[in-house]
Parts: C-alpha cells; structure tokens; sequence
C-alpha cells in the first residue's frame, strides 16, 4: 500500500510503507525455506523409494544382501504390489526384518576412524532433547562431557540381548522408544513431546545408522499393507473407487480465487500473519487434482511429507461459503487419512496445524 508525504520544496511525492515491504520480505524468505524443506523431503522420499526397491530385491531373491548393497534394484509396480501383498499375508515376518537389517552394518559396527560408540554419543550429546532420551533409555545420568561412561552407555543400548530382546536394530529396540516417550509423555505438554518425538528419530538415526533408514522404508511398505488389509475387511462401507484427473489451469485459479484458510493470524518477530492460499501456491500445495467423492467434487495438491514423516494432503472443498482448504495426514499407525484439526507452535516460531490447515507448509517444525 502506497502513502503520499510533503516533500521538501512543498510538493507531494508518493513513498512507500516500509512495513508492506518488510512483510513482503518476510514472507518471500518463508516460502523459500518452505521450497528448501519440501526439496529436502523430495529427495529423503526417493531415497526411501530406492531402499525399498532394495529390499524387495532381497527378499524376493532368497534374502541376498548384495541387493541390499546394490546402488538400485529395478521393481516394476506390479512387483511391487505383490511383495506389499506378502507382508499383508503375514509371509514375511517381524523377524524377517530383524534380520535383513543385521545384514547392514551401523555405526557401532564400523572400524573407520571417527565411529564407533565414541563418535555415536559425540553427535547425540550435540543435542540436549537426544542426550535426554539417552539418559532415559540407559536409566543413566549423561552429561555432554561424559565422553568414556557415555560410549560404554551407548554400546550397552545397541548391543543389549535378552530372551525375546535385540536392541540391535530398530524392530528391538521399538519397545524401549514406546517406553521412553511414554515417560517423557507424563512430564511435558503437546508442543514439547511432539519436539521429543522427532528427536527420538534422531536419535534412532544417530544409534543405528543405515539400519533406521531401512527399518523406516520397510515400516512404510508394512504400512501399505495394514492399510490394503483394513481397506478390504471394510469394502461395504467404502465409497466407490472414483476417478482422478489432474486439474487444468483455468479451473485451478478459479478455486485458489474462492479459497478461504480458517484459523487465527499468528506472530512472530512482532509481526502479524495469515495463512493464506498465495502461501500454499508458492509452497507448491495448490490445487493439481480432482477427483469426486459422494457427489461432490474435492481438489488434492500433490502429497508432501510432515517432519514428523507422515504423508499429507491439503483439499480444496467446494462449499456454500466458498472453497475450503482442509489438511489430511496418513496415519503411520493405521494407514488412515485423519483431519488435521488445530494448530501448534514449535520454540523457533515455525508452525504445525492451523484449524485443519498445515501451517508448516509455511515454516514446518
């Protein structure tokens, strides 16, 4: 918005409010760390996608970890399907898993220089929520300073064994991280567990190496799974498989024209903002599909990834009051679209769901 001021010799001239132009700044700098975040998920989910490829090549040719090493493993969609559909018939079991990940070496298993359960508790206790998580698990007191007691820590964890108990990879070390933020569940409130949750990732990551993103890719494929499964025990009260159709460009500025973003304005930096459908565009979350469900014709943008790792959808729904723009995440527990229905704020003034709307698309926690 322009303003006129008196200029010097009496005259008029027209300025410029320095505040819209900061805005605008600010919200250019946003929507680029938005395009950084959602290219660093792209190219996580190919990664994801390859090692998975991997490990249907492992299976499917007697469990040979040289596709485990491989740089790719070509699997066609079909194959792809059907090796989902093993793991929905219970073909291939929890210990399957375990011990296709053993194939893979982690950190602690490695003599290079700079790993090992040393470098392991370095880069863990870099990260204070980490090192908490370690103290939790070990039942040990660690501080960032404790280099020897903490690698001994650290060896004692990954390396624990016990009937019916292999911390070695992530399948056995699941029930050790359920207790670990159960605890921290009854001590710390929505917004703080949700930043432990993903630094139990992390620390996951930092313990196991390869192993965690294998164990993640695989979790992902049993996920389809469970989903196909519970998909086919409910056919009757399934609304019938329609169509999709990728939305032409007339159509997609005329619903981003009627698109109204419920929830309050938030601050930051002493600063006032609204979620707005301009902001989903350029964070690439516009409207790119249609498809139509009971009647009514709903527009998808194309699916993204949380930080948190679950997969999500924004919905732009055709309503008396104008388009809705509503958020969907899948469930990594039941494979289940849910609705997104309210907002969190993160400690770095990022965001997380606004009255539906991921409000992360704008700077994710």
């Amino acid at each position: 918005m322009g303003f006129w001021r008196r200029s010097r010799n009496g005259g008029e001239e027209r300025g410029t409010e320095t505040l819209a132009g900061d805005t605008r700044n600010e919200w250019e700098k946003m929507a680029d760390e938005v395009r950084q975040e959602q290219e660093q998920a792209g190219r996580a989910q190919l990664s994801r996608e390859r090692q998975q490829r991997k490990i249907i090549g492992y299976f499917l040719n007697g469990n040979d970890d040289q596709y485990l090493v491989a740089r790719d493993v070509g699997v066609d969609e079909e194959t792809r399907v059907g090796f989902v559909r093993e793991i929905e018939r219970g073909k291939i079991t929890e210990k399957d898993e375990e011990a296709m990940l053993l194939k893979l070496r982690g950190p602690i298993d490695r003599p290079e220089r700079g790993m090992g359960a040393s470098e392991i508790f370095y880069k863990i206790a870099q990260d204070p929520t980490q090192l908490s998580l370690l103290s939790i698990a070990t039942g040990d007191d660690l501080r960032e300073q404790d280099d020897d007691f903490g690698s001994r820590a650290v060896a004692n964890l990954i390396n624990y064994r016990a009937p019916g108990v292999d911390q070695r990879t992530p399948v056995g070390f699941a029930q050790k991280r359920e207790e670990v933020l159960n605890h921290v569940k009854t001590w710390v409130d929505r917004e703080t567990y949700e930043r432990y949750e993903k630094a139990m990732d992390d620390l996951e990551h930092n313990l196991y190496g390869k192993r965690f993103e294998y164990y993640q890719a695989f979790e992902e494929l049993k996920n389809e799974a469970m989903a196909s499964k519970n998909s086919e025990t409910s056919t009757e009260r399934l609304v019938p498989r329609q169509e999709t159709y990728r939305l032409g460009a007339e159509r997609k500025r005329e619903l981003l024209w009627n698109a109204k973003v419920d929830g309050d304005p938030w601050q930051q930096d002493g600063c006032s903002y609204q979620l707005s459908p301009t902001i989903l565009e350029a964070a690439g979350l516009g409207p790119n599909y249609v498809t139509n469900v009971e009647g009514r014709e709903i527009a998808l943008s194309d699916i993204f990834e949380l930080p948190s790792g679950r997969l999500a959808v924004e919905a732009y729904v055709p309503t008396e009051a104008g388009v809705k723009v509503r958020s969907y995440y899948r469930s990594n527990s039941q494979g289940v679209w849910r609705y997104l229905p309210d907002y969190v704020k993160d400690a770095d003034g990022g965001g997380g769901h606004l009255n539906g709307m991921v409000k992360g698309v704008v700077k994710n926690h």
